[in-house]
């Protein structure tokens, strides 16, 4: 067989590839993913009650939307990534961006417990706070 006989062999059956197959693929990839891992949490620690009240809905909710920027960031970079001597489409700075924002709200929130702090230290609280510890120690009734 020669060279000419084989690519000819080759190209006779030769059909459009379907572009949007990695896409789908890594979509149904994190369907299963994402739900094996949630069955086998509840399986291990089981539900937790607390979950939703109100003090931890707020750290939920930064979790979720944490999560859902990485993976958001991933599906937006995997296809592309994927397919052999690709281009990337999108600036690599976007990957960061997840990243970025959670040690800015990280930041802020330190910021605002140090001045809520300092608030406490100064003012009515503190004069509060010396008046009880000058205040003599009653004795217990024997």
């Amino acid at each position: 067989m020669t060279t000419d006989q084989l690519i000819s062999l080759l190209v006779a059956d030769l059909k459009p590839v379907d572009r949007r197959r990695i896409l789908r693929s890594v979509v149904i990839a994190l369907a299963i993913g994402t739900a094996a891992a949630f069955g086998v949490m509840l399986l291990i620690f089981g539900p937790r009650p607390e979950a939703l009240d109100a003090r931890n809905l707020d750290f939920l909710l930064i979790k979720l939307l944490f999560a859902l920027g990485v993976v958001v960031t991933a599906a937006i970079f995997l296809p592309q990534l994927a397919r052999p001597d690709a281009q990337m489409r999108s600036p690599a700075a976007l990957i960061f961006v997840p990243f970025a924002a959670i040690a800015i709200a990280a930041a802020v929130a330190l910021g605002s417990a140090q001045s809520c702090h300092s608030r406490l230290s100064s003012g009515h609280y503190a004069q509060e706070r010396r008046r009880i510890e000058r205040a003599p120690a009653k004795s217990p009734v024997l």
